[in-house]
């Protein structure tokens, strides 16, 4: 029989070594690998209950385990035919199953560690002063005598990464939400500010485009680089008064020769997006941008998956694609931020939101990547970023050189927050089965 005993004689054992060595242990049928599964999750719940840090749990539950695991002593042997009496099969199962559990939770706790929570990542005094200083044509004279950090706030940040710079694209904006109470003005307006979180370097967006007329500015951009250019996809309020879906576009030289000079301000092209073959909702909004095969597209719905390929010379949308995954619950998931490559899928970020307390839920949606063929394959577990916010809106998201997610999203109409998620755990979130929402802050 093969001691364990550099195991035991560690001051810091990890839960995945224990879980290993209990795993061992039960499929060797040796009762102790109950002790060691109990003691690995007393060591859990002590470490919770002290109040242990998330970068500091792994370590101080390995610091328990080791101690336990010395107390057990010699029922840490391997048993491999001897005299002790085995655990019943049903007890092994339990075992198991308590592992699973276990192994769960730890993976949960390790890949916190690799999780970043940046809020208000842009100076809202800043973003005032620079509006102030340069005030879009589409600002009527009302609107910009409201111009104030009493007044506006920014928030609902898409978000884009140009030459290794992570930029969003925020909506300062007068129509707000804070303390969940709404504040609505006499002369709403929506002005989106592109912000560099590394250089700061700050631009308001213009439109340049003489017969595009907007009365209350643009909401929400959704970015995509596509062909040396920066696309942002936002909603804006037409003649009639309804919300129609546009595009604003310019060339990413001309962008970066803006920031380049501190101008400002840049001027971008603005198109209406049309589908002559659809007849559209009241309320147009979320559409979602994506490149797929040198071509642009963007998703109508998720479920069914409606796919409008974009003709960027005449900004018409015809249909490509309109398939159902069978799931009828998926229908009540609504787009939110744009699409990216993921490995060979594409994904983006759907959201449902409680009608009867208007609480928004997230879920991280996986697609297949052929535009004539797309359909949902697969949903996240349902969670928010934040316990506190009913209302959370995630706008933006990117993909990081490491393979990490960026999410930028607001909260409550009033700010705005970023959130990085790594591989390991955004691949996680498929995988796991949970009941409930889970709160990404909190665990």
């Amino acid at each position: 029989m093969g001691k364990t005993t550099p195991l035991m004689a560690e001051p810091w054992v990890s839960p995945q070594q224990a879980m290993a060595r209990a795993q061992r242990l039960a499929e060797a049928d040796s009762p102790a690998a109950l002790q060691v599964v109990g003691a690995i999750a007393r060591a859990f719940r002590e470490a919770r209950a002290a109040g242990v840090e998330a970068a500091a749990i792994e370590r101080d539950v390995g610091s328990r385990i080791a101690g336990s695991l010395r107390s057990i002593g010699a029922g840490m042997e391997d048993q491999r035919g001897g005299a002790r009496r085995s655990p019943s099969e049903s007890v092994r199962k339990t075992i198991l199953d308590r592992l699973r559990r276990l192994r769960e939770g730890a993976k949960k706790v390790a890949l916190k560690r690799a999780e970043a929570f940046i809020a208000n990542p842009v100076s809202l005094k800043q973003l005032v002063a620079l509006v102030k200083k340069h005030r879009p044509s589409y600002m009527t004279a009302e609107q910009f005598q409201t111009l104030d950090t009493w007044t506006f706030r920014a928030f609902n940040p898409g978000s884009f990464m140009l030459n290794g710079e992570v930029f969003v694209v925020v909506r300062l904006c007068n129509f707000t939400s804070c303390a969940m109470q709404y504040h609505v003005p006499d002369h709403i307006v929506s002005i989106p500010v592109l912000v560099g979180l590394e250089s700061g370097r700050m631009a308001v967006v213009d439109v340049a485009t003489p017969n595009f007329h907007t009365s209350r500015g643009l909401e929400d951009a959704k970015c995509l680089l596509f062909k040396d250019a920066l696309h942002m996809f936002c909603t804006y309020i037409d003649y009639t008064g309804q919300p129609r879906m546009c595009v604003v576009h310019t060339p990413v030289n001309a962008l970066l020769d803006s920031l380049g000079r501190a101008a400002g301000v840049h001027d971008f092209d603005a198109h209406v997006l049309q589908a002559p073959s659809m007849r559209l909702r009241p309320v147009e909004k979320n559409w979602m941008p994506l490149e797929a095969g040198g071509r642009m597209y963007v998703i109508y719905t998720l479920e069914p998956c409606v796919v409008l390929a974009v003709d960027p010379t005449t900004w018409s949308c015809a249909l490509t694609s309109n398939r159902s995954s069978g799931v009828a619950t998926w229908e009540l998931i609504r787009g939110t931020s744009n699409v990216v490559d993921y490995g060979q899928d594409k994904l983006c970020l759907g959201h449902y939101r409680n009608e009867d307390d208007f609480q928004y839920y997230h879920v991280f949606v996986r697609l297949s990547s052929d535009p004539f063929k797309m359909r949902v394959m697969q949903l996240s577990y349902m969670f928010k970023f934040l316990r506190r916010d009913r209302i959370e809106f995630a706008n933006g998201l990117v993909v990081l050189p490491n393979g990490d997610v960026q999410v930028s999203f607001g909260m409550e109409d009033c700010s705005c927050s970023l959130m990085r998620i790594s591989k390991e755990r955004l691949n996680a979130m498929f995988d796991d089965e949970v009941d409930g929402v889970v709160h990404l802050s909190e665990e």
